[in-house]
Parts: structure tokens; sequence; C-alpha cells
């Protein structure tokens, strides 16, 4: 187990495997030691709150999807 000193991580020790992020959206959350090691690739995470308005998760959804070296999860 980590402890990142912020949330979401953006760097530091990590799972040695990464998730796929070819504008993957994933609809549950994704462990953060898994995610960090796709930003050690370059990746970008978009992170969003469960409190966020449905619209509003599908219009980043659809920008996330068209982007490579790109993933999200709330």
């Amino acid at each position: 187990d980590v402890d990142y000193p912020m949330t979401p991580p953006v760097g530091g020790d990590h799972n040695p495997s990464w998730l796929n992020c070819d504008g993957d959206v994933y609809e549950k959350a994704v462990p953060d030691v898994s995610a960090v090691h796709s930003l050690e690739h370059g990746a970008v995470w978009v992170t969003y709150s469960t409190k966020a308005a449905d619209a509003d998760v599908a219009e980043l959804a659809e920008r996330v999807r068209s982007t490579p070296f790109t993933l999200m999860s709330p």
C-alpha cells in the first residue's frame, strides 16, 4: 500500500502494472498505484468527482476518448 501526499496522486511509488491509456474511460475508480505507473509513461489522468453532473462527465469522456495517452476515472 502506498500513501500519496495528494489526491489524486501525481507521481511516486507505483504498481508494476499500468492502466490502458489510449483514450480509455473507466467508469469505476482505478487503483492509484496503477494510474501513477501510467503517468510515468507520459499519460494524462483525468479524474472527476462522483458528484459531477452526468452531462459534464459525458463531455469529458468524449474528449478523453479522442485523445491518445489519456485515461479517465472517478
